[in-house]
């Protein structure tokens, strides 16, 4: 399968490097406007790579089947639109779209499509958080309440720029411009997965925020709070902080007879707190289980790149097949072999191994 990346920044590059690591996948074409950026994303893919200064060239390559799209946030519509167009496959970082009304184009353009579409919301792609799910969903755990998202970092969130030309394209996260901020950059994360988990959409939303202490010229807040409120009472609220690492990255999870609290920014780990008075008058403790998943070379982010690789290969393969085109999560198409291990006794904190790394089944 012959792959066009368009952004060759941190995301775009990294991509390339995991792209290496997954059979039948070659990036033969690259595409960026910054000419240090695009030198460095040809010489991690290949030197026979071509590259594009100008994306709709590349997607007029008839070589190419399928596009990544890791460029700032404001361009992904017309992006993903112009390569729908061209007839190429496309995994495209998250978030989605820039505004409500592209999301809904967006929608239209793809229902009337044949093609592959992946949104990257790595999250959904570690194997920890659908054991978490799981264990929300247990009786044992009581009905789920609150929770609190957490994603504190101490640190002005920019980017070295050599010319001050390109300030804008490099530190694009500053600028309303180009960007949602953090919530669009972080906390957009954890909102997927509250989202999943809840089964719901929040009807209604309350937040604030501000350019507080980064008087730096940026447009984007340095601080932001919000709660999100669904309709079957539960509340979550999200707090990112530039000037504070304290926390990090968390998500406790409160229900009625338990905790999950998720902790770390890299590698995720989750432990759960029993509540003490019911310990002993739980229904079925032998639910409560840790899980651990096999090692093997790839991690989330490689999960979530196979299992679009994966879909487009069988349309490819197949195009009259009938195949989820739009791909909000890999749960229900991959099935994890978890080894289970079994607890006779169920102690106050109880710690979910997490799965740094994954292999498909198969």
């Amino acid at each position: 399968m012959n792959i066009g990346v368009i952004g060759t920044g941190s995301r775009g590059s990294w991509l390339i490097k995991l792209l290496k690591d997954i059979p039948n996948a070659s990036v033969i074409a690259c595409c960026d406007v910054m000419p240090n950026r695009l030198d460095q994303g040809i010489k991690l893919a290949k030197p026979e790579c071509k590259g594009y200064s100008a994306y709709r060239k590349l997607l007029d390559n008839k070589n190419i089947d399928a596009v990544i799209i890791a460029s700032p946030l404001s361009m992904h519509f017309d992006m993903v639109r112009d390569a729908i167009s061209a007839g190429k496959h496309v995994y495209c970082e998250k978030t989605m779209c820039f505004t409500p009304e592209q999301s809904i184009g967006l929608e239209g353009i793809l229902k009337n499509s044949n093609l592959v579409f992946q949104v990257g919301d790595q999250h959904r792609y570690n194997p920890l958080y659908n054991q978490i799910k799981g264990i929300i969903h247990s009786e044992d755990f009581g009905a789920l309440s609150h929770i609190e998202c957490y994603w504190n970092r101490n640190g002005d969130w920019r980017r070295p720029v050599d010319d001050p030309k390109w300030e804008r394209m490099i530190n694009w996260r500053m600028y309303r411009e180009y960007s949602g901020g953090l919530m669009a950059e972080l906390s957009s994360h954890q909102i997927d997965i509250v989202n999943w988990i809840v089964e719901d959409l929040p009807e209604s939303v309350s937040g604030y925020g501000g350019i507080d202490y980064w008087k730096d010229g940026r447009e984007t807040f340095d601080h932001v709070h919000s709660v999100f409120k669904y309709h079957n009472g539960v509340q979550a609220s999200y707090t990112c902080l530039t000037t504070n690492a304290h926390m990090g990255y968390q998500m406790p999870l409160y229900g009625k007879n338990a905790t999950v609290q998720v902790t770390g920014e890299q590698g995720h780990k989750a432990f759960m707190y029993v509540e003490p008075a019911w310990i002993n008058g739980m229904k079925n403790p032998a639910k409560l289980m840790v899980f651990q998943g096999p090692q093997s070379k790839f991690g989330k982010q490689e999960n979530l790149c196979l299992f679009w690789l994966e879909t487009v290969r069988k349309m490819m393969l197949n195009p009259r097949a009938r195949h989820s085109k739009v791909l909000p999560i890999a749960f229900a198409k991959i099935n994890y072999p978890f080894r289970i291990m079994k607890m006779e006794k169920v102690p106050r904190s109880v710690w979910l191994k997490p799965t740094k790394r994954c292999e498909r089944r198969q």
